[in-house]
């Protein structure tokens, strides 16, 4: 997990599976406390997920996260998303830039 400008990445790399999901859950809840409001990156370049159960993870985040003007973005999908709600970008670099671009934005209003 870093911290890049008002952002928050995990970078998350192997095989996901339901074993994961605990283990992703308390650190997507930390990362989602660090910051309000949270604008979380996660990263799944390096991941394989299992199981489309594994999205229901990221839709939970996505959910809490919005609940609170925050963002969720995830990055390096191999796959489209099980959910609308689920916002993809192509690259960590993308997602970075535009949710820099999104913070300086609200700061100018």
């Amino acid at each position: 997990m870093g911290l890049y400008g008002p952002c928050i990445v995990l970078r998350l790399g192997g095989r996901l599976s339901s074993d994961d999901f605990p283990f992703l859950r308390e650190h997507l809840d930390l990362a989602i406390s660090i910051r309000h409001p949270p604008w979380v990156i996660v990263d799944l370049s390096g991941v394989t997920v299992d199981e489309q159960e594994g999205f229901g993870v990221f839709i939970d985040a996505h959910d809490l996260i919005s609940r609170s003007s925050g963002r969720l973005v995830l990055t390096g999908l191999r796959t489209d998303p099980p959910d609308p709600r689920l916002v993809v970008r192509g690259s960590l670099d993308e997602a970075l830039a535009e949710l820099i671009d999104e913070g300086i934005r609200r700061l100018q209003r």
